[in-house]
């Protein structure tokens, strides 16, 4: 299967929907939902820090966007997310 290694300052990330997590996590307040998505790869850092220190594959995200960078790629989705964007983390 193809992988996505993600450029400086970005973060590969597999979008998913609301109902993907489990019931009551999150409540929206308005009609669309939050952009969530499941780390794929972390780029390197180009004089920026990460959103987080501890941020690893796997881990689930919020992001302001996805913008226009999403890809097929081995069949599935992957969005490419600039560090600036990431407002949260799931935990």
């Amino acid at each position: 299967m193809e992988t996505v290694k993600a450029a400086v300052n970005t973060i590969a990330v597999e979008p998913m929907k609301l109902s993907d997590l489990s019931q009551g996590i999150f409540q929206t307040v308005t009609e669309k939902s939050p952009n969530i998505g499941r780390v794929l790869d972390i780029g390197p850092a180009n004089k920026k820090v990460l959103p987080f220190k501890d941020l690893a594959v796997g881990d689930v995200i919020l992001s302001r966007n996805y913008g226009s960078t999403n890809f097929m790629v081995g069949g599935r989705e992957v969005a490419l997310v600039g560090y600036d964007d990431v407002v949260g983390r799931v935990i």
